[in-house]
């Protein structure tokens, strides 16, 4: 084949194609945080990228992104792209969920388990002691 021959084919190529997407993150996991990257490998020049959170309307981004704020639960992402020719590629969807504890939730448990070990220690503590005196 002439090189041209081999850009032609690639121009098709390019034209035909819709892009390759490969979603990195988020993956597959549990987050404990609230705010999730998007991170994503793309294949080809695109015109515009877009991601569905959750089965909702897509929301367009211009490059890798962090959604913040997420909730606590599962949840899943499809990332879109469209390239200059119109082809529309899709990655493959990812679930991974959220279990976000913040550490002032974490504190006060901590704080709430203490107290009660706490006043069990003593009131165990005291009977042992007025139930010796008894005897």
């Amino acid at each position: 084949m002439h090189p041209i021959s081999n850009a032609l084919a690639t121009a098709y190529l390019l034209e035909t194609r819709p892009p390759n997407l490969t979603v990195l993150s988020p993956t597959n996991q549990t987050y404990n945080q609230t705010s999730i990257p998007i991170f994503c490998l793309i294949d080809k020049p695109v015109n515009s990228i877009s991601y569905s959170l959750d089965g909702q309307q897509n929301v367009i981004i211009s490059s890798n992104f962090t959604i913040a704020n997420m909730t606590n639960g599962f949840h899943n992402i499809t990332v879109y792209a469209n390239d200059t020719f119109g082809n529309i590629g899709a990655s493959q969807p990812v679930n991974f969920s959220v279990a976000f504890t913040p550490m002032a939730k974490q504190a006060s448990f901590l704080a709430v388990t203490v107290g009660v070990v706490f006043c069990a220690i003593t009131v165990f503590g005291v009977a042992g002691l007025l139930i010796f005196k008894k005897a």
